[in-house]
């Protein structure tokens, strides 16, 4: 059994399964630079202060480091400082050490630890080449990024432009293992199995026969929510928008939705357990996002029998989008290709139809999937080190 150390930013909702997974395959101990508070939380875009319902550091061993920094944060490359992972890391003799990034300083302390220790470092990271501009900073990081990349041995990549990006940078492929990014499915689709979608909708006071168009997320500019309402504005079926989040845009998508007589529902900030029942109640999933190097929001409706519709600017359409069968994309911020596609799928639409195929499409984006993935770049990396 692998002795695997991880250096993480903090715990992340994400993460969780992942680490509770590689822990029954692996003796892992996992390291988080910072203890994140709800303040943190409300920080990044969430809107409110708040902590997550789920324990996300329950199933495997941790330790939060001291964090010297004089503003700690996540957010911040010099936000976690934590210089006492370097005797951690020669007195531990793991294995191998996966660092969860590369933007931030504790990381690279981690990393010029294992250099000096001649520790296996692997990372793990979901960096795209089609994020906002990066095209042009892509070309100007080509070199150094192509010089920083050759301190790692080895790479996980969650989707297929994570695969890109860095082949983009020189990796060779032998040193590239798939560790998708991935949400609890077996949670979600429990919780699901245990719900009635009427008694949903009466709860939150949504007509039953009404097609539910959803959207998750930070209600950001960057998000475009504002194109959904957009679209619905031009069409004349039986629909209703439902928003989940918080963030400076609603009061203007409040305003919109009211002077566009689209019928809106604001649902606010829902916590994880929250979840699975705004997925049920929902018809289709719309991220219309300017900028997503995924879109987990996906995954989870999903692994909840829901299609999705993902403007191109979302990183999972790649892989888990296919057209007509998992859901649907179209070129970001064209409200008239959104708006077709939700004419043809209203008029279409049996939830039947999706069901079944928008959750096998789901079932290689596991927690499972995840940590098997890292576990064979650990004995890839370890055989290297060894001469074997």
């Amino acid at each position: 059994m692998y002795k695997i150390g991880v250096i993480a930013s903090h715990p992340i909702q994400y993460q969780a399964p992942i680490f509770r997974e590689l822990n029954e395959r692996a003796e892992l101990l996992v390291y988080f630079a910072h203890r994140d508070t709800p303040e943190d939380q409300a920080s990044e875009g969430f809107g409110v202060a708040f902590k997550w319902d789920r324990d996300l550091t329950e199933g495997y061993d941790y330790r939060f480091l001291e964090n010297h920094s004089k503003k700690p944060s996540f957010s911040r490359f010099f936000g976690c400082i934590t210089p006492e992972i370097f005797t951690i890391i020669r007195e531990k003799n793991f294995d191998a050490v996966l660092v969860m990034g590369w933007n931030l300083y504790s990381y690279w302390q981690a990393v010029i630890a294992c250099k000096i220790t001649k520790t296996p470092v692997m990372v793990r990271g979901d960096s795209t080449l089609y994020t906002s501009r990066s095209r042009l900073r892509s070309l100007i990081k080509w070199l150094p990024y192509r010089l920083m990349f050759r301190l790692f041995d080895r790479f996980l990549y969650v989707g297929k432009n994570s695969k890109e990006y860095y082949e983009f940078y020189g990796v060779d492929k032998n040193r590239l293992f798939f560790s998708p990014h991935s949400v609890d499915n077996h949670w979600f689709r429990a919780k699901v199995m245990g719900l009635e979608k009427s008694k949903v909708r009466k709860k939150y006071g949504i007509d039953k026969d009404d097609f539910i168009i959803l959207c998750v997320g930070k209600l950001v500019k960057e998000k475009r929510p504002s194109d959904v309402i957009d679209a619905v504005s031009g069409l004349d079926r039986q629909c209703a928008i439902v928003y989940v989040g918080s963030g400076e845009e609603e009061p203007v998508l409040i305003e919109g939705s009211r002077a566009k007589g689209v019928r809106s529902y604001f649902l606010g900030f829902k916590n994880q357990t929250e979840m699975p029942e705004c997925y049920l109640l929902s018809d289709v999933l719309v991220l219309p996002s300017a900028s997503e190097t995924w879109g987990l929001v996906v995954n989870e409706a999903m692994a909840c029998g829901i299609p999705a519709i993902v403007s191109d600017a979302v990183g999972c359409a790649k892989d888990l989008v296919e057209e007509g069968v998992t859901g649907f994309s179209y070129p970001v911020a064209d409200v008239n290709a959104l708006r077709k596609i939700l004419s043809i799928l209203i008029d279409n639409y049996t939830p039947e139809q999706y069901f079944h195929s928008v959750q096998n499409r789901v079932m290689e984006y596991t927690p499972a999937h995840s940590s098997l993935g890292i576990l064979s770049a650990c004995k890839s990396v370890c055989h290297e080190y060894n001469g074997s």
